[in-house]
């Protein structure tokens, strides 16, 4: 089961990686992460706030598309 903040990634193996961007478990830091392929996740870096971290999310989706 999902909790509250944390977002159910899809099981389609063929899907390319996705970045998520959702409170920690603390309420405290903004986690970018993405789905380990053994159940959990692999988060990339933490932000103070929701602002900086979606920033990050972009500029690593921006570098993976070339």
């Amino acid at each position: 089961m999902a909790l509250m903040n944390e977002v159910a990634p899809t099981d389609d193996a063929d899907e390319k990686s996705e970045l998520f961007v959702t409170m920690d478990f603390d309420g405290e830091r903004w986690d970018v992460w993405f789905p380990s392929p053994l159940g959990g996740r692999q988060i990339l870096e933490s932000f103070a706030t929701k602002d900086e971290a979606e920033a990050f999310e972009d500029d690593q989706r921006r570098s993976a598309n070339g």
